[in-house]
């Protein structure tokens, strides 16, 4: 696949990279001696052409020092699309330049910004270049570490920490993602139909019928930022800190809702075994909690678990039919390969096991409601001088 982004980049003047390393830690000025640029990964979904690594030397008060920094490209907006769009395609710059990620609450990482450029009508978004000092492939601790350090992060939003108040953050992430891939139109095709029998059919068709319920539930719990897309690939260990990336979804959300896509997330992507989803939910559900205790946040636990059972049902347990057919397609088989690891038949397995894992665990969201309705009206009958 060509890069018609790459050639820009090689042509870069010298004076541009000596211009963002100056604006890192860098106490002398730079003399750019050679540079090499290679194209970061390609495995975004919506596309390959955007990510690249620079590396280089450069001269600095009389020594050669080795340097490297990650560019990230924009396209221009659409003029039509909404700032809240799910594909909105400069949330992430937005977030980046306006501070917002270079401030966060609690332990959550970012990469360090160097500099915000433009090039015939491109953002470019320069950042540190993170080396994770963990094993490509996670092992449970790792996936628990994380857990623990998203809930601290969602957690300080429960504790004081004001929300960001951006018309560009992503405030339905669930009701866009769901309706976006509504699972109506997928029966038909001879992959759908041969991998997610009659009653995972009916099941996932009862919950679509119910979705407005499931939207309503997450909008009625406890608000926090939220990344909305923290699974493995997204995600780097950096000694003790856990570094996230890739923040084009960032939004608002319902606690709980975040830790879908480090469990569902790393499952449908091939990083975690979905046949061993349960032991993974645990582990992470457990730690999540805790990060969040840590944060300070005593609420019942039963909201967590209401906004992390609604969000997967909505997020995986409505979707996997329609991407099941739209990347099983003769013509898609190889970028699907590429993207997700496994054969049109492997990934039709995964998938519609961690649907009906997905679907499962709507049953939940029903008794939830009714324990967390529960729990307030006894809050308010004990109270004898309600606000």
């Amino acid at each position: 696949m060509t890069s018609t982004n790459l050639a820009a980049v090689q042509a870069l003047d010298a004076s541009v990279l000596t211009y963002v390393l100056g604006q890192g830690d860098h106490q002398h000025p730079l003399l750019i001696t050679d540079f090499t640029v290679d194209i970061l990964s390609r495995q975004g979904v919506t596309t390959t052409d955007g990510l690249f690594l620079l590396r280089g030397h450069a001269l600095s008060d009389g020594t050669h020092q080795a340097w490297s920094v990650v560019l990230k490209i924009f396209d221009p907006p659409h003029l039509d699309q909404k700032a809240d769009d799910l594909w909105a395609v400069d949330r992430e710059y937005e977030a980046y330049r306006s501070g917002l990620l270079s401030h966060l609450s609690g332990p959550m990482r970012t990469p360090r910004t160097f500099a915000f450029t433009e090039h015939e009508g491109q953002r470019w978004l320069w950042m540190e270049h993170v080396e994770e000092t963990a094993p490509r492939v996670w092992a449970l601790e790792h996936y628990v570490r994380a857990a623990r350090q998203l809930g601290e992060f969602n957690g300080t939003y429960l504790t004081g920490a004001a929300l960001p108040e951006f018309p560009w953050l992503l405030r339905n992430m669930a009701e866009q993602w769901s309706t976006m891939f509504a699972p109506t139109g997928a029966w038909e095709s001879p992959v759908v139909k041969r991998f997610y029998p009659p009653e995972v059919q009916a099941d996932v068709m009862r919950l679509w019928a119910q979705r407005e319920a499931f939207y309503a539930a997450l909008r009625s719990l406890p608000q926090v930022f939220s990344h909305f897309d923290f699974h493995r690939r997204n995600l780097l260990v950096r000694g003790e800190d856990v570094v996230a990336v890739d923040w084009a979804w960032c939004g608002h959300g319902a606690v709980g809702g975040d830790l879908v896509n480090l469990i569902a997330g790393s499952c449908m992507l091939g990083e975690w075994d979905v046949a061993e989803v349960e032991v993974l939910e645990a582990a992470v559900f457990e730690a999540y909690v805790e990060g969040l205790r840590r944060a300070g946040w005593q609420g019942s636990s039963s909201l967590v678990r209401l906004g992390y059972t609604a969000w997967l049902a909505l997020q995986y347990g409505l979707v996997g039919p329609t991407l099941t057919q739209v990347w099983t397609r003769e013509e898609r088989q190889a970028r699907a390969a590429e993207l997700f690891g496994g054969t049109s038949e492997e990934l039709a397995v995964r998938w519609a096991a961690l649907t009906t894992f997905s679907v499962g665990r709507s049953e939940e969201v029903s008794v939830l409601l009714r324990a967390v309705r529960g729990a307030g009206r006894h809050a308010r009958q004990a109270d004898p001088n309600p606000g």
